[in-house]
């Protein structure tokens, strides 16, 4: 079961700040629903949002989900933002680049709800609020993988550590986490792989529109989203689009250039004959006369003597800076994405970048108004998940015929003419699907530039293990969650080892993986499988890894 509010708009997000939950008390009513004891409880990354909320609501392509099946406690998954589009309130017109202050109680800086005056916590989003537990007061909505596992360690550390009393059962996460809080008692934390997805760049491709992007690697990312204002890389840099000869040997009065037999040879003939040349000892204006055999000719001879890096510019290359967009602080696919481009370590991003929320197609777009800039210069990490949402193809390439999300400018089965195509759900009401209007696709080809001389040349698109992190004591738990049952919650959903003294059942989609005697938990079902591939990930066999007490296995 989904709880969500009604926001709206796209935008950058911000770092959350947990508040500590007051004691579970009778519920008064509530517009919203709000989960009761007995409900398990998740939140946290928005690129597991609906594979989550598939599982427990099902979804628009006809697949049932847990809360289908008519069992008194529920599953309630709460998304990251708040809203079932996966937007976040506010655009980036409001603080990303213009706006300098934000009203009190937006924007990232804590503490301010109750200030008369502005805060300078830019981009200005609104922080949603959720009420985790019928009872409890609202408290900061955690938007993303980072601040959904906060949640869930400050929920241990306050002693939420029973069947009776745990607040948040499980949080969501595309990266993997680690804390070093000193979890009270024998309890710790154990994090669940339980699917796989693409990271891909995505660019525009709209009607008319020409993208200026490049096939990048990581090298070059990394390269695009450290720079600062006044040195953006352009698509023109030869380190992006051109030939980048590494140790190059200039000498004064010659105009040829020796290049170490390590650096690819450039074709001899057609480009880049013509190309400029860049280079201390180079003089501007100096173009490529010929190419040779681990050397190229200059049309006009060097000033200086240099072992340095040559650059042949790509003519065919826009001279437009990039425009690198990336996940909100808190993100699990903002620090994945940072890891994977800079050896495993995250970063501090370049002024030259953009934020935008994490696996929003349309951002690509955004730019424009939010920030005057052009998109075909725009690029962004992506869920190929979510994207896949947005046309309606599950991860095994199934076309469903109509993409998951709705036009959300539409008012629900009114009549509008502008918005009578499509249908929900694939019935015989009419409604209009939300497309990534213009359209937007994956980078593809072989990175050329610095990534073919650096030998970090593959493609980035790597794919990425999903998480969910839970207490370890919810593994073995003697708790029977639903009545008239012997598995609890965890055993129920998510996990359920063969233990000693059981007698195991065997997976018949996973060989080799054994459950224990009531069979798999929900999620490797057949329904728990068609849940995930609706919501473009990947569903594997779950593991499980301890990582509050040295990445065990639990």
């Amino acid at each position: 079961m989904r709880h969500r509010t009604l926001k709206i708009g796209l935008a950058a997000a911000t770092a959350v700040a947990m508040v500590l939950p007051i004691a579970l008390i009778a519920q008064p009513a509530y517009a919203d629903y709000a989960p009761g004891p007995g409900d398990v409880v998740g939140l946290g990354a928005d690129t597991l949002q609906f594979m989550l909320d598939f599982m427990a609501d099902g979804n628009a392509y006809g697949d049932v989900g847990y809360n289908h099946l008519g069992n008194k406690y529920k599953l309630v998954n709460f998304d990251a933002t708040g809203d079932a589009n996966a937007r976040l309130a506010y655009g980036v017109d409001g603080g990303q680049q213009s706006q300098a202050t934000c009203t009190p109680g937006t924007g990232s800086t804590v503490g301010t709800g109750n200030s008369t005056s502005t805060n300078t916590g830019v981009p200005c989003v609104l922080n949603p609020t959720v009420v985790l537990r019928a009872g409890l007061q609202p408290v900061q909505r955690p938007n993303g993988g980072g601040a959904g596992f906060k949640a869930l360690v400050q929920d241990v550390i306050a002693g939420h550590n029973t069947a009776a009393t745990e607040v948040i059962n499980y949080a969501s996460d595309s990266s993997s986490a680690s804390t070093t809080a000193t979890m009270p008692g024998t309890e710790q934390i154990d994090q669940l792989s339980v699917a796989t997805d693409t990271l891909p760049m995505i660019t525009s491709t709209g009607t008319g529109e020409t993208s200026n992007a490049y096939p990048l690697d990581a090298a070059q990312l990394l390269l695009i989203y450290e720079a600062n204002t006044g040195s953006c890389i352009t698509w023109s840099d030869p380190r992006i689009s051109g030939y980048w000869l590494e140790n190059a040997v200039v000498t004064t009065g010659s105009d040829t250039v020796n290049f170490p037999s390590g650096d690819p040879q450039p074709p001899t003939s057609g480009a880049p004959v013509s190309w400029a040349v860049q280079g201390t000892g180079i003089p501007s204006g100096t173009t490529v006369s010929a190419v040779g055999t681990g050397s190229i000719t200059l049309s006009a001879a060097a000033t200086a003597s240099n072992t340095e890096n040559v650059g042949l510019v790509n003519t065919a290359a826009s001279t437009a800076a990039i425009v690198p967009l990336i996940p909100q602080v808190g993100s699990g696919t903002r620090k994945y994405f940072m890891q994977q481009i800079n050896g495993g370590s995250t970063f501090t991003a370049g002024t030259c970048t953009y934020v935008s929320e994490e696996n929003d197609p349309t951002a690509i777009y955004d730019v424009s108004t939010g920030a005057g800039l052009d998109p075909r210069n725009a690029i962004e990490p992506i869920s190929q998940g979510r994207l896949d949402l947005y046309q309606g193809i599950t991860s095994t390439g199934k076309n469903e015929g109509f993409g998951y999300f709705t036009d959300p400018s539409c008012p629900y089965l009114q009549g509008s003419s502008t918005c009578g195509s499509g249908s929900v759900g694939g019935g015989s009401d009419t409604y209009e699907p939300l497309s990534v209007t213009p359209a937007v696709a994956d980078l593809t080809g072989t990175p050329v530039g610095l990534g073919a001389y650096s030998g970090n040349g593959p493609l980035f698109d790597p794919t990425r293990t999903l998480y969910l992190e839970v207490r370890n004591s919810d593994i073995t738990s003697t708790t029977a969650w639903q009545p008239g049952t012997s598995e609890n919650w965890l055993n129920t959903l998510f996990y359920d080892p063969c233990e000693a003294g059981q007698t195991c059942t065997t997976s018949p989609t996973y060989p080799g993986v054994e459950f224990g005697p009531d069979g798999p938990p929900y999620i490797e079902t057949a329904s728990g499988i068609a849940d995930l591939e609706d919501a473009g990930v990947t569903p594997i066999a779950v593991t499980c890894v301890e990582i509050t007490n040295g990445n065990t296995a639990c």
